[in-house]
């Protein structure tokens, strides 16, 4: 049989049989608001931390080994559902070969993806001792657009520079010299010059 205590009463008996002073009590008081506020504080920065994913406008994910996607940002949330698939479902085929290398060399993996018309870059980082792979993907539709649109540019240059080149070197009157070189460039290129 248990009596009933006033937790005021309690304390002060506490209080008495420890023989604390007021100051000590203030002292101890004070020491404990500040580690509570220093415990407020460090929760904060926490939960600020936790956000970060979540904020991110690119995709991130956390898939386990078995290939379970365990975390998905909104981003990453909406690639899955173009992909048909959800949070606790299984990663899917198109990360698979990028996916395997990470855990076998247990190194980063860059690999480039298409998912519904976009191109994404996707950075595989393994943890294979706990047990997961994070996911980093960002879009890069344009900048490969962009990258192709240069090396074709430069491929253009380069001929016009070469015809110019066999041109301003050649002794044979310019119609027979164009014909050599069109017939050249048609034969190494595969192109048909019709």
């Amino acid at each position: 049989d248990f009596a009933i205590h006033d937790p005021v009463t309690d304390m002060m008996q506490l209080l008495k049989a420890k023989q604390l002073s007021f100051e000590d009590i203030q002292v101890l008081a004070n020491d404990l608001k500040e580690q509570r506020d220093q415990l407020v504080r460090k929760n904060k920065e926490v939960e600020d931390l936790a956000k970060f994913p979540d904020e991110s406008p690119n995709p991130i994910l956390r898939v386990s080994i078995s290939r379970v996607i365990r975390y998905a940002n909104l981003a990453a949330k909406k690639l899955l559902d173009e992909l048909g698939v959800a949070i606790e479902g299984l990663l899917p085929d198109t990360f698979k070969e990028s996916f395997s290398a990470a855990i076998a060399t247990e190194e980063k993996i860059d690999t480039i993806l298409k998912i519904a018309e976009k191109e994404y870059e996707f950075l595989l980082v393994p943890f294979v001792d706990s047990g997961y792979i994070n996911i980093y993907g960002v879009e890069v539709t344009d900048k490969l657009k962009t990258e192709n649109l240069a090396k074709e540019s430069e491929k253009r240059l380069k001929i016009q520079y070469t015809i110019a080149d066999l041109l301003s070197a050649s002794n044979e009157p310019i119609p027979y010299t164009l014909t050599k070189i069109i017939e050249g460039f048609c034969s190494t290129t595969d192109w048909n010059c019709g």
